[in-house]
């Protein structure tokens, strides 16, 4: 119920938050992780360390203890830095995962003007902030019936921004839900989050509201030349720009290389992002290319650091996989035999799951199934 509920909160929330004037801090608009720019800002579905910025929901799905670094060249020597750390917390009131994270904007000097368009000094300017987030699963499935799990998650931001001299903070924060389900045993999942709620900038006695940033989206992962391929789309919407649309695909071949794509239209501008990545053990690259037509092109590279997987010889794992689909199928067989034809199909098609080339399962699957018919 409470998942149903978070998207008609989240919107009452972003609806009656201040909006007049023209907003501050910007640089919250930009997206963080190569991954998820590559993929046209489809993040809002996601389940990584990056989610401290995309949706806290996301963060409830991460299992082991995660770091992430993005670098950022922006268009026009503009650089933009991410860094994100994530745990699992055992809590009191259950287990949950807490994240915190720092970014940053370097715009470094510009030429300043004053009133008549003569030419002034040389101006800097800045933009901070740190957030921390917290993550929660609210439901699990019932044994056989898969469900689905549900997530909240809440986030709270220190956000700093200063120019010619001139400093301004505040505090804001982010709320977000996530829903997480199978279909025909892929995985699908859908979000929603809004961000920056309740703070103003202040700079000599006039105060700029934040850009109130509510976002929606899901993914679903589904089969391609034996390879998983996940298909994203999403929205997202300021108070006061129209909204901006994607839709994105991500390619992974034998879990270790990825090639990304997408296209976003955003204020009222389309365009194509690229990536790829490359995962090794619990190690990833990312990287991500983004056009900006007349302003040129953005470079994002990312790395991250899984610490529950770093160092795990990957042929034990493969073992491990193999010695699994041996026991379900052999599991099968047996049911099988004795004649419990709708549980010996279950377990072949759990074989299926893990290895969608295995043909003897899929025969004795079908075996099963003609055995079922009235």
């Amino acid at each position: 119920m409470a998942i149903v509920l978070l998207p008609f909160v989240i919107l009452l929330c972003a609806r009656y938050c201040p909006v007049s004037g023209m907003n501050s801090a910007d640089f919250l608009r930009i997206g963080t992780g190569a991954r998820n720019v590559a993929l046209a800002n489809a993040g809002v579905s996601g389940t990584d360390v990056e989610n401290v910025y995309w949706n806290p929901a996301g963060l409830a799905f991460v299992k082991d203890a995660r770091v992430s670094f993005m670098h950022n060249r922006h268009f026009q020597d503009i650089f933009h830095n991410f860094a994100a750390g994530s745990t699992p917390w055992d809590s009191p009131y259950g287990q949950c995962v807490i994240a915190s994270s720092l970014q940053s904007l370097d715009t470094g000097e510009f030429q300043g003007y004053d009133d008549t368009g003569n030419e002034t000094q040389k101006i800097k300017s800045g933009d901070n902030a740190v957030t921390f987030a917290i993550g929660k699963k609210i439901s699990v499935p019932d044994d056989g019936e898969h469900r689905g799990v549900s997530a909240i998650g809440l986030g709270l931001k220190y956000i700093n921004e200063s120019i010619a001299g001139w400093t301004a903070d505040t505090l804001a924060f982010d709320i977000g839900g996530m829903h997480s389900w199978s279909v025909q045993g892929r995985p699908a999942r859908m979000g929603v989050s809004v961000h920056n709620m309740g703070g103003h900038l202040k700079f000599h006695r006039k105060a700029f509201p934040l850009p109130v940033i509510v976002r929606l989206g899901g993914n679903m992962e589904l089969n391609l030349f034996n390879n998983p391929i996940i298909l994203f789309l999403h929205a997202d919407k300021t108070i006061e720009s129209p909204v901006n649309a994607g839709a994105a695909a991500e390619y992974v071949m034998y879990g270790i290389i990825s090639i990304r794509t997408g296209y976003i239209s955003e204020n009222g501008r389309g365009a194509f992002r690229w990536g790829t990545g490359i995962r090794i053990s619990g190690f990833s690259f990312d990287y991500a290319m983004g056009d900006f037509g007349e302003l040129g092109l953005s470079h994002v590279f990312s790395i991250s650091l899984n610490f529950g997987t770093l160092g795990e010889d990957i042929s034990r794992r493969q073992i491990k996989k193999l010695k699994e689909i041996e026991t379900l199928y052999n599991n099968g067989l047996k049911l099988y035999d004795e004649g419990r034809y709708p549980e010996a199909a279950i377990q072949f098609d759990k074989v299926l799951e893990l290895d969608p080339t295995n043909i003897e399962a899929l025969r004795m699957m079908k075996q099963a199934g003609e055995h079922m018919l009235p």
